[in-house]
């Protein structure tokens, strides 16, 4: 059978900025995540991207991020791109995306970092 090779789609990034009630510095990226983002939805990351690129920027009080999936060309699954999106939404509906209602103001038009 033929294999082809792994195919990169659907970047998405964003940039996580602290609203006006906290004014945290972050030492590393790690800090900021764990700030803003639950662990529930850091393994969603883990489990459904190819590929991950995450900085800190403002100063090192926000967190942009960058993140890709794989496009599986053999596949008649759903993709993990539609997968991760419709986790994120359950999760962002239940509340349990964001990390102790830290709930960032997002900047949708991000650059990738990638």
């Amino acid at each position: 059978m033929l294999q082809f090779p792994k195919v990169e789609v659907n970047k998405l990034s964003k940039i996580y900025n602290q609203d006006e009630t906290t004014n945290e510095t972050f030492p590393d990226v790690d800090s900021a995540k764990q700030f803003f983002i639950t662990e529930e939805a850091l393994d969603t990351f883990n489990e459904y991207c190819y590929r991950q690129e995450w900085q800190l920027t403002n100063n090192n009080r926000s967190l942009h991020w960058t993140i890709s999936f794989e496009l599986d060309t053999q596949s008649t699954d759903v993709s993990n791109s539609d997968q991760w999106r419709d986790v994120k939404s359950s999760m962002t509906i239940d509340k349990t995306w964001f990390a102790d209602e830290h709930y960032p103001e997002i900047d949708h038009e991000a650059k990738n970092l990638f």
